[in-house]
């Protein structure tokens, strides 16, 4: 075998020995992408199966009726409920005491503040999805 045959030899040899490293090197990360996507899925079915729960009232306050007189003659409780539109919230419940706004390239987040009620509603897009009482 010539020089130019050995050199040729000797390339294939190193080529093979850094392609095994390299597959070497990159199955724990196929193995832990894997796993991550593993876990994305579950983490997407739970957050699936939590919105298809039914939407449930929050109760909020009641209406009192008065007659001429200033005696009670009804009372309507008023819920709000988590899914409805920021001016159907302040239907029910008037003018937030404070919004802070938050706003990024995932949407625009807001934080409504209702002290006298003791309530915290928090927006996102228009939204109502989360309320602290």
């Amino acid at each position: 075998m010539n020089e130019k045959g050995i050199a040729v030899v000797v390339y294939i040899i190193v080529a093979a020995v850094v392609m095994y490293v390299v597959v070497k090197s990159c199955v724990p990360m196929v193995k832990d992408f894997s796993q991550a996507m593993d876990e994305v899925a579950v983490n997407y079915e739970a957050d699936a199966e939590k919105a298809a729960l039914p939407p449930r009232d929050i109760y909020v306050t009641t209406d009192v009726i008065y007659d001429y007189r200033g005696n009670v003659t009804s009372s309507v409780p008023k819920y709000i409920r988590l899914g409805m539109s920021e001016s159907e919230v302040r239907k029910i419940l008037g003018e937030p005491e404070d919004i802070n706004c938050t706003t990024g390239s995932y949407g625009v987040h807001e934080q409504w503040v209702y002290e006298d009620k003791d309530m915290y509603l928090y927006f996102e897009d228009g939204i109502l999805t989360t309320v602290q009482d």
